[in-house]
């Protein structure tokens, strides 16, 4: 996210530090980021035929831009609240950022809509889906 998405890293990196670790947001992070893309790979080698990733809660991932493996299926579909897709995709725009495959990009109201709306956006559900939860799931209740 540019100069201030290095300083609100920087900032919450700081905070963490204090509580766990110096450096354990980076390597959370990457340790993280490793194993869904080995596990995406993973998937893609065992699913023959049409194939399509779906990233629920995408927020500022960027992997459709740099994940080789991506470059093999159908479609990467990103899912997020419409303020955060507007912006990433200001940035992308402003970075010239070319994904490796095809790339749709879904604005939801998750208080107004769940993952059985996702038909209404265009999603095909016969399609072998690898679903990522990566940015997700800390912000579900037990509900």
């Amino acid at each position: 996210m540019g100069k201030s998405g290095k300083k609100m890293s920087e900032q919450i990196s700081a905070k963490i530090d204090k509580i766990r670790f110096k450096g354990y947001l980076l390597m959370l992070t990457a340790c993280r980021t490793r194993l869904i893309n080995d596990q995406i790979s993973k998937w893609m080698s065992t699913v023959q035929g049409k194939k399509q990733v779906l990233n629920l809660g995408v927020g500022f991932d960027t992997r459709a831009f740099w994940l080789e493996c991506l470059k093999n299926i159908d479609q990467y579909i990103e899912v997020d609240v419409e303020k955060v897709m507007n912006l990433k995709a200001k940035i992308l725009e402003e970075q010239g950022a070319k994904p490796l495959c095809k790339r749709v990009t879904i604005s939801m109201d998750f208080s107004k809509e769940s993952v059985k709306d996702l038909h209404k956006h265009g999603v095909d559900n016969t399609i072998p889906t690898c679903w990522v939860l990566e940015g997700l799931v800390m912000y579900l209740t037990r509900e």
